[in-house]
């Protein structure tokens, strides 16, 4: 895509909408000035629930590994419906606008309670080659009443960014150790960002925040794992649930698993869960 892209002359983008938002492009501006200091670590948390009809739409390509005709796919939830917030925690950390921070070594467990090739669940520690941690959590393998929207908290060494819901609003705000409090917008869907965002481009020559070369560091932690796990881990049979009603596979307690590994920025092996398995170490 790059070399045609530079063959041409074209432009190119990615569509990783929250790299193309108002509010996440502000905040990326204040973390490259300075405001708060160096990123020590950076930890998200999603689920999106999600049913047997999920998989099974289309020509049944979700969840593969490749599709029939041998092409990579590696469509996991990592991949897919939480990419975006995988690669926002890559992007917030790029030392430049359009770059995002490259992955050095990453710890990961991945754990499947569907019928598929890849997984619905992962537990990933990224440190990345400036030395900042990531940590994320994200499953389908929940009930629907278990759908968790995205938090984040960004922890720097003169304050820390929290993305919250209260009351069911999105809250974005920055806290500096001497006090001052930074007010943001919330990032929300905004969906439409990206496709103004390229207009510009075309008619102004505008800056394009996400580019191919942004996205190459969440490609490089797809394709590690996929790598890395040529079978994935099954939940231990004694805690997957399917609902006859809801048409979904689950894992027993994995929603406050995940949420208490967050919010102690620690993986599920090492707060011995029963169904956890050693983490892979995946060096890049």
């Amino acid at each position: 895509m790059i070399d045609v892209r530079n063959r041409t002359g074209r432009k190119l983008a990615i569509g990783f909408q929250w790299s193309f938002n108002e509010s996440i492009l502000q905040l990326k501006q204040d973390i490259l000035n300075g405001v708060y200091g160096k990123i020590k670590q950076f930890k998200t948390i999603v689920y999106f629930p999600r049913d047997l009809d999920y998989y099974h739409r289309g020509s049944g390509w979700a969840g593969k590994r490749r599709l029939n005709s041998g092409e990579w796919l590696l469509d996991s939830v990592a991949s897919n419906a939480t990419a975006h917030y995988l690669h926002n925690m890559l992007f917030l950390t790029g030392a430049q606008m359009d770059r995002s921070s490259e992955p050095a070594v990453m710890d990961a467990e991945v754990y499947r309670a569907n019928p598929i090739e890849m997984f619905d669940t992962c537990a990933l520690r990224i440190v990345t080659a400036d030395d900042t941690e990531l940590l994320f959590y994200a499953t389908h393998a929940v009930p629907e009443e278990q759908v968790q929207d995205p938090l984040f908290v960004i922890e720097g060494e003169k304050g820390k960014v929290t993305l919250q819901y209260e009351n069911g609003q999105e809250i974005m705000t920055g806290c500096l150790i001497d006090g001052q409090i930074i007010h943001y917008k919330p990032p929300g869907p905004r969906h439409i960002d990206k496709l103004y965002c390229m207009g510009d481009a075309i008619r102004e020559d505008a800056f394009l925040p996400c580019v191919p070369e942004t996205v190459l560091p969440h490609l490089k932690c797809i394709c590690g794992l996929g790598e890395s796990f040529p079978e994935t881990p099954e939940f231990a049979g004694e805690y997957i649930c399917y609902s006859e009603d809801a048409h979904q596979y689950t894992c027993k307690g994995l929603g406050q698993a995940l949420m208490e590994c967050w919010q102690e920025a620690k993986l599920p092996y090492e707060k011995q869960i029963p169904w956890a398995y050693k983490p892979h170490k995946i060096i890049f």
